[in-house]
């Protein structure tokens, strides 16, 4: 892993997230100091005996100057996927990067399902210094679903004063 040390924009598939999670211990995968932009796609999400969240968590606290954030996923996938209750439960701590650095991310393809919902909570609540949280929901749901959502995202509890929640 030597190499990655120094990357600046990282595209990472959430399955190779949990490979990393599953494979090493929080103190065995590299610090990535200089890494600013992180991508996360795939095909799949919380599904159960997936530990996603825990990869994506421990990615975050290995990228202190992490600025932008952005999950692709398919939605296709997320339709059957859930989280076990337990799979979302509060860290002890948050994410140097979350904290202090972190100042856009981007959710794409939205469903308004309770676990990509607890994901953008903990981020607004976590991010001091989140300038923007774009959020898009999923073209095929209806404009009610699609006001519902909204309306919830906005209730969220926001760290950061000057945070901007934008809706495409």
């Amino acid at each position: 892993m030597r190499p990655l040390y120094n990357v600046l924009s990282m595209k990472l598939c959430i399955s190779t997230a949990e490979i990393l999670w599953n494979a090493y211990n929080d103190n065995d995968l590299p610090m990535f100091h200089n890494l600013s932009s992180l991508k996360i796609n795939g095909n799949h999400w919380l599904c159960s005996k997936c530990y996603a969240w825990h990869a994506i968590y421990l990615l975050l606290s290995r990228a202190p100057k992490l600025q932008v954030l952005v999950f692709e996923l398919h939605p296709h996938c997320l339709r059957s996927c859930y989280a076990p209750k337990d799979q979302l439960e509060e860290p002890l701590d948050v994410p140097e990067c979350l904290s202090s650095h972190l100042t856009t991310c981007h959710y794409k393809t939205l469903l308004g399902k309770n676990f990509e919902m607890e994901i953008v909570r903990k981020i607004l609540k976590a991010a001091r210094v989140l300038k923007t949280m774009n959020i898009t929901v999923e073209s095929h749901l209806s404009s009610k679903a699609k006001l519902r959502i909204c309306q919830k995202l906005m209730k969220f509890r926001r760290s950061s004063k000057t945070c901007q929640i934008t809706f495409e």
